[in-house]
């Protein structure tokens, strides 16, 4: 048999006792948004380990396909940019993070952006420059400047692409294979490269190879 709650009689037991009451509710609160925000994040995780994608991708008209191939109208948007030195995987990550911060608040205004894809990627001297764009709500004449000196946020004109779509592994060996049938395919339909391939990636690293999203584009004249 429960015995029952004994109330305390004094005004100041009685005090303490609302007081450990309401830390006790605080604890029960806390434990439950911690329990549920880690729920959420599961199954985000979850749904990122079968390629099911949530975050929003760039707006672009498509002005012709051709199987996995296809020529991409971006209209004007606003990008977050950074070049970390060292080998890919390395500087990827560490310019991911910095990516990351900067939308999550970490600029002159505290502004929170929603996470969109791809993250993008290309070699450069000496490094990687991992780059992805910010909503298409973001006023592109006041971007607000990162707290890390190395995040460039910049406005990017509308711009003319070749793109190719492919699952799987996105490796050096990967990424060089279908960025040369890319160039070859742009250059059977007699259009001229601007810039040097960028790698897309829409995934997550834990997400299962087979339902991979990954793409090789280049800017065009």
């Amino acid at each position: 048999m429960s015995r029952p709650t004994v109330l305390p009689t004094s005004e100041s037991s009685r005090k303490g006792f609302a007081l450990s009451k309401r830390k006790k509710n605080l604890a029960i609160a806390s434990s439950a948004l911690t329990a549920g925000a880690v729920l959420t994040w599961k199954l985000k995780s979850l749904k990122s380990l079968f390629g099911i994608r949530t975050a929003k991708g760039a707006e672009y008209l498509s002005e012709f396909k051709e199987g996995a191939f296809e020529i991409r109208l971006y209209s004007a948007h606003a990008v977050a940019e950074v070049t970390i030195s060292g080998e890919r995987d390395t500087a990827v990550s560490e310019g991911f993070r910095a990516l990351f911060q900067y939308i999550s608040g970490r600029n002159e205004s505290g502004t929170e952006f929603q996470m969109t894809s791809p993250v993008s990627q290309v070699k450069v001297d000496g490094g990687w420059q991992s780059s992805f764009f910010l909503p298409t709500s973001v006023d592109l004449a006041h971007l607000p400047h990162s707290s890390d000196p190395r995040v460039r946020v910049f406005a990017v004109p509308s711009r003319r692409c070749a793109f190719l779509t492919f699952s799987g592994k996105s490796g050096p060996i990967e990424f060089a294979y279908q960025s040369r049938r890319l160039q070859n395919w742009i250059r059977n339909h007699g259009w001229t490269p601007e810039a040097a391939p960028t790698l897309d990636l829409y995934d997550p690293p834990f997400t299962l190879p087979y339902f991979k999203k990954n793409a090789v584009q280049i800017e065009l004249g």
